[in-house]
């Protein structure tokens, strides 16, 4: 009797796990990959944050509107760059005015997606890109590209994965007032794939 029913026991603690097995492959099997493209715009000013102790360092952030294939959006940056060295590195805007090298040393952005509460997360790596900050002005035209990855999320973006590229243009239409703060605007392209 105890060796049947210690059989019985067996079988049936096999059976169970057979059946989480295969909701873990069902689970694995549900994960959703597709591409992501959007566009938004805002203003953004100057922060007391930084990423490094560079003394040449500058900082904003800024508060983003915009829509894309995962729907309606607002979204925060952070975002901080260094003079390219060599110093100074010269660049040309697209309307071929001449310009100087930035080199990002870091950008976080949150976005908060506006039909399902959502959160996803992006974070641009040290020398992730560059900006192109126009020598003329004020409004000082600046354009540039930023490569971010993604590290989690809320809700149906909880644990998501995958790589981001950035493409922005806008104006600083305050730059280094007496006090050393900024403001302007911003326009951005979003491409890339995330992994749910």
């Amino acid at each position: 009797m105890r060796v049947k029913a210690s059989r019985r026991r067996i079988a049936s603690l096999a059976a169970v796990a057979l059946a989480l097995a295969a909701l873990g492959i069902s689970q694995t099997a549900q994960a959703e990959s597709f591409k992501f493209k959007a566009h938004d715009s805002g203003s953004f000013l100057s922060s007391a944050y930084h990423f490094t102790t560079d003394p040449g360092e500058g900082t904003a952030t800024g508060t983003l509107s915009g829509k894309g294939n995962k729907g309606h959006y607002s979204a925060q940056f952070l975002g901080g760059a260094v003079p390219t060295t060599p110093f100074p590195t010269a660049c040309t805007l697209p309307d071929g005015s001449p310009g100087l090298s930035f080199t990002f040393v870091g950008e976080i952005t949150v976005f908060h997606f506006d039909s399902t509460d959502d959160l996803l997360f992006a974070v641009s790596p040290s020398g992730g890109g560059t900006e192109c900050f126009g020598t003329s002005g004020p409004p000082n035209a600046f354009k540039g590209t930023l490569s971010f990855n993604i590290t989690g999320g809320t809700g149906r973006f909880a644990g998501a994965t995958g790589t981001l590229t950035l493409e922005f243009h806008g104006q600083y239409l305050v730059f280094l007032n007496p006090s050393g703060g900024t403001f302007g605007w911003v326009a951005d392209d979003w491409t890339g794939d995330i992994t749910t």
